[in-house]
């Protein structure tokens, strides 16, 4: 949606970009390693809210695939929700596109495409 600004609005479908493409986990930026969240203790963290989540949204019991499967969708729809400030407010904080798209793991060409005009667009907003 335009907003007078020539740029688009938060409600706009999520980008091609965001589709997951065939990589190894992220977890490295150009600040070094250590950096992203992408080692095996977050691994273990996500699995265990994953079934955690899965037991209280379970009518079946433990090992519910199905409930799994929801809580999976909930994590994944609100993670591309929250993606677009987190990335905006990374801008705002001075982090180059490059590093953006490394803890993506994803090319910053694309990443910068797809982000870009929300970014602007919300720091106009707000008055940045």
């Amino acid at each position: 949606m335009d907003r007078g600004l020539g740029l688009r609005g938060p409600e706009e479908p999520p980008c091609d970009s965001l589709a997951p493409p065939p990589r190894p986990w992220a977890g490295q930026s150009s600040e070094g390693p250590g950096t992203g969240c992408g080692g095996l203790g977050t691994v273990d963290v996500f699995d265990k809210a994953v079934s955690e989540l899965a037991e209280y949204w379970s009518p079946l019991g433990l090992g519910d695939a199905g409930a799994a499967l929801s809580c999976l969708a909930f994590l994944v729809d609100q993670a591309e929700r929250h993606l677009w400030d987190v990335v905006a407010d990374a801008r705002d904080e001075g982090h180059s596109w490059q590093d953006i798209a490394g803890r993506l793991a994803r090319p910053a060409p694309s990443v910068e495409g797809c982000y870009t005009y929300y970014a602007s667009w919300r720091r106009a907003t707000r008055g940045g």
